[in-house]
């Protein structure tokens, strides 16, 4: 139970209280006090009784909101960051007899990988990142249109999974940005098929028709002891190819937005 929800209880507990020490005579119950001197042991007994209703109080407290106490010393916390470099090139195998040669050097794919980090004292368990929403706009369509998302967790890299536990300082990349280079494909005939570059978003891949705009994409990252952490990717491509990264960047941009 949060911590607002349990203190909101207890001030309906202590409003109906004092409602019904208001509305119901109570008089006949009020003790008669008769004023004289007290011994050394009744004051004694009075302190002791004094500290004991304090303490039991502490006991109280603590007990109702111990979870919420311990969140201010034992915590984990979701750090979202983007490298430098926001998006780098994954080359073809080289075939040539130089395969030192810079120039027989070609960009297989182009991707963007988000670095999630637990900045808190303890582990991050069950993280698991969502694309929730994706929106594409151009020139031609300034109104962003809303793209179907799968609605199923992104793959971790490397470990096949869509839910790991994050120690702390611990962190881990994740791939959710893939542009693949252009190809071609032969049919039945014999004649080959141009596929233009191929832009994939957390594993939704985008209509060809959609080859150069704007796409907002809102991710979210769940665990099972912090807050969800949200944030935005911007990506900006104008449906240009380059072979190389260098030539690229004047072509694709990649923004985190928190």
């Amino acid at each position: 139970m949060r911590w607002y929800y349990k203190l909101l209880i207890g001030l309906g507990f202590a409003t109906v209280g004092y409602i019904i020490g208001n509305i119901i005579p109570l008089e006949f119950l009020r003790p008669i006090v008769v004023s004289s001197e007290i011994k050394s042991a009744d004051y004694y007994q009075i302190i002791i009784g004094t500290i004991s209703a304090f303490v039991t109080f502490i006991a109280v407290i603590i007990a109702l909101f111990k979870e919420d106490i311990r969140k201010f010393w034992e915590y984990s916390k979701i750090c979202v960051s983007i490298p430098n470099e926001s998006f780098v090139e994954v080359l073809k195998t080289n075939t040539s007899d130089t395969p030192n040669d810079s120039m027989f050097l070609e960009s297989e794919k182009y991707n963007c990988k988000i670095q999630v980090k637990n900045s808190g004292n303890i582990s991050a368990l069950g993280v698991e990142m969502y694309l929730e929403s994706l929106t594409y706009s151009c020139v031609d369509y300034p109104t962003p249109q809303e793209i179907v998302t799968t609605g199923s967790p992104i793959i971790w890299n490397q470990s096949n999974e869509s839910r790991i536990n994050l120690q702390p300082e611990g962190s881990k990349r994740i791939c959710i940005f893939e542009l693949l280079a252009p190809s071609s494909q032969s049919s039945p005939s014999g004649s080959n098929t141009n596929i233009p570059a191929t832009l994939i978003i957390a594993g939704i891949q985008i209509n060809s028709e959609q080859r150069r705009g704007k796409w907002i994409g809102t991710f979210a990252i769940f665990t099972s002891n912090s807050k969800p952490v949200r944030f935005r990717l911007e990506i900006d491509w104008n449906g240009r190819w380059e072979k190389r990264v260098t030539e690229m960047r004047n072509n694709l941009t990649i923004n985190l937005i928190n």
